[in-house]
């Protein structure tokens, strides 16, 4: 096994959501979520309201976490917080 982080591809965006782990029961996996192209303000939110849309429950973290790759080889993560209620 190997404790190197793989980057991901060059000119794509990538979010992944991480879950909490429940009292009960087995922890949900992260999900990871990448698209071409660098996504950044009005374009990076639609995108990632049509994920929240689709994949948020009660059991994820409020914390996104944005990786962008560019062409020109630089990488860059941020986060983003949302909180449904």
């Amino acid at each position: 096994m190997s404790d190197q982080i793989e980057l991901p591809p060059i000119n794509t965006t990538t979010a992944v959501f991480h879950y909490l782990s429940p009292c009960n029961g087995p922890a949900q996996l992260d999900n990871t979520f990448t698209v071409r192209g660098v996504r950044t303000g009005l374009a990076l939110t639609k995108w990632l309201n049509v994920l929240i849309a689709e994949h948020w429950c009660d059991e994820m973290d409020c914390t996104i976490q944005i990786f962008t790759h560019d062409t020109a080889g630089n990488f860059e993560q941020s986060e983003v917080t949302h909180c449904p209620r």
